[in-house]
């Protein structure tokens, strides 16, 4: 008879975006990318954008594994960090209001639980690198302007007025809003198209902005390894300094998302802010091989 052994897990979301998140003495990246693939089909497992482990290392730092939905290991995640925040300060591993600091890959994030009910959750993204202005046409032929950026993973983040429209309505009163371009037509399209050869090997995220004014920017997103999701951390950030370095935007701005709004600023030595929430969904007990 096979053996098995109980394995817990967390359910838990950032504006639409869902994880599950596995605390664990460590993550062995080799076999935990299938579990990734099990746990997150949205049809024959429990459903997610990702798996992420939580653990503490030897020298009791928090670490933060992340896997896409398709098994490749994510470099970071915006709002999955913020979930995972929530779930250390849960455990008792982050005191409330107390920056703490989490290590993802090589790098360390600083994150700070602000308040419960409703959790919000503030995060030192670090500073932005690899930034590359470029200008292009969609494949409709709209031009655009916009950058590729790193967040500790790769974006290609476009800013796209002219889908920005003004109507009147039945009052005679200009009402603004948004016609989205095809993302999930020109997503995929885009996700492998740079002239950098990692990124056309691993793909990028890519973002469709659309500038309100200077405070608000509206974006959509097809992430590399998963596709669109209602919201993406690091892409919020990665529009907001591309609209930043194109003059389009100050110091500070609300992204929003089909899934809610993240603020996000610029900090001390150019490190970019993300504050914005994280949900605890609920907890299961699923049987594993051992």
């Amino acid at each position: 008879m096979e053996q098995t052994k109980e394995l817990k897990l967390y359910k838990w979301q950032g504006l639409g975006n869902d994880f599950i998140i596995l605390v664990s003495e460590q993550c062995d990246s080799s076999t935990n990318s299938d579990l990734a693939v099990k746990l997150c089909n949205r049809h024959y497992g429990i459903g997610g954008d990702g798996l992420i482990y939580l653990f503490k290392d030897n020298e009791h730092f928090i670490n933060m594994v992340i896997f896409n939905a398709d098994g490749s290991l994510a470099g970071m995640c915006g709002n999955g960090i913020r979930c995972l925040a929530a779930m250390a300060n849960r455990l008792g591993w982050i005191a409330l209001g107390e920056e703490t600091a989490v290590k993802v890959g090589n790098s360390i994030k600083k994150v700070t639980v602000l308040s419960h009910d409703p959790c919000l959750v503030k995060v030192d993204m670090g500073k932005p690198t690899d930034l590359k202005k470029i200008k292009g046409n969609l494949p409709d032929g709209t031009e655009y302007e916009g950058m590729e950026v790193n967040m500790g993973n790769p974006h290609l983040a476009l800013i796209l007025p002219h889908f920005l429209m003004e109507a009147e309505d039945k009052d005679g009163n200009r009402q603004r809003h948004f016609a989205w371009p095809d993302v999930l037509t020109y997503g995929p399209e885009l996700e492998y198209a740079s002239d950098d050869p990692q990124r056309a090997q691993d793909g990028q995220n890519v973002e469709f902005v659309i500038p309100q004014d200077r405070n608000n920017l509206h974006m959509r997103v097809w992430e590399r390894g998963v596709g669109e999701t209602l919201a993406c951390g690091t892409g919020a950030c990665a529009s907001f300094v591309t609209a930043h370095n194109l003059g389009l935007c100050g110091l500070e701005a609300v992204v929003h998302l089909p899934g809610g709004r993240l603020a996000i600023a610029y900090g001390a030595d150019d490190h970019i802010m993300m504050t914005g929430p994280a949900e605890f969904v609920f907890e299961a007990s699923i049987p594993v091989k051992k």
